[in-house]
This record gives C-alpha cells, sequence and structure tokens, in this order.
C-alpha cells in the first residue's frame, strides 16, 4: 500500500506543481528505476546529501537539477526537467548505490530546485522537487 501510494506522489507532485504554476504538462515515463533520496529539507549554507539507488555497479550517475518540469536531452538519455544542468556525476557502489554531498550556496535561498538522476545506461529517477530553507 505505502509504495502505490509513494509511486502516485511521485507522478502526480510535479503535475500539481505544473498545475499551481499554469506550465505545461510534461510526458511522464510510467516507471523510473532509480530512486532519488534526498535528505529534506535542504538548507541554504549546508551540506545537502542525496543518494541514488537502482544503479548498475559501477556506472556513473549523474545528479541534474533543472529550471521546472519539462525535457531535456542528455547523453545519457532525457530527463523530465527543464534546461537540466550537471550538478555531480559519482560511480555507483557495489550495491547500485550513489552518494553525492554538495554545498548549498546561501544564495539559493526560497529557490525550488528540481532534481533529477540519470546513470550511463538511462535509467532514470524521479523529479525530487523542493524549496531550499
Amino acid at each position: 500500500m505505502m509504495k502505490s501510494f509513494q509511486l502516485k506522489l511521485r507522478v502526480l507532485l510535479p503535475v500539481l506543481l505544473c498545475g499551481i504554476a499554469g506550465a505545461a504538462l510534461p510526458k511522464f515515463q510510467a516507471s523510473y528505476d532509480l530512486d532519488l533520496l534526498v535528505n529534506s529539507p535542504l538548507t541554504a549554507g549546508t551540506v545537502g546529501n542525496a543518494i541514488v539507488m537502482g544503479s548498475t555497479p559501477g556506472a556513473q550517475v549523474h545528479l541534474y537539477n533543472g529550471s521546472g518540469v519539462g525535457s531535456t536531452t542528455t547523453a545519457y538519455g532525457l530527463l523530465e526537467v527543464s534546461d537540466g544542468v550537471r550538478l555531480a556525476s559519482r560511480l555507483a557502489g557495489v550495491s547500485g548505490n550513489a552518494t553525492f554531498r554538495r554545498h548549498v550556496p546561501r544564495s539559493l535561498a526560497g529557490l525550488a530546485v528540481y532534481l533529477q538522476a540519470i546513470d550511463d545506461n538511462g535509467l532514470i529517477s524521479p523529479v525530487h522537487t523542493e524549496i531550499i530553507q
């Protein structure tokens, strides 16, 4: 029951955010092979942590931030964020997980982030959307 709720929330949250902002709704992938977990809330002036799970051991995992929900073409596949910019890349460990740690600049306080992960095999995560505290 909980997994079904989480999947529906992952798909519906960006749709709701687009509806609030009046943006066009993107075409969503039916399922996601990667999980992106962010230690929320992201707080300006601190270090943000995220883990991507479900990749192939040894694959490069890339973390992107976009300007909103939309699409960005990368060398690895299509993302569901607009104007995606790669923040960092990490190798997935033997368990298929990649860990990211990045400083969150104070100047980003109050701004929305649209994070999504993709690996070298083209597997993607749902978009994680959050306002930086």
